[in-house]
């Protein structure tokens, strides 16, 4: 995955257990819990909003970009020749 959240790196470095995350925001467990494993596809702005003001960082700092690694002979995998 290209895209990743900080979730739980930035909770950790702030010593904020997911349970106190989800007293603190409202945000239920499963959900937290979700994000924080990256497992995930979706996330709602409106949360990443409320843990953005939680946390007190911007969406920046929470979200990572991190491309997949392109191995060799990669366009032979897909056929581009129409473009």
């Amino acid at each position: 995955m290209a895209i990743r959240n900080n979730l739980a790196v930035l909770l950790a470095a702030r010593n904020i257990k997911l349970s106190q995350a989800t007293k603190d925001t409202g945000i239920s467990r499963n959900t937290l819990f979700g994000i924080a494993s990256n497992k995930n596809k979706m996330i709602q702005l409106e949360t990443v909003n409320a843990l953005c003001q939680y946390l007190e960082i911007t969406p920046n700092e929470f979200f990572v970009y991190a491309p997949d690694p392109v191995s060799d002979g990669w366009w032979y995998k897909h056929d581009y020749r129409g473009m």
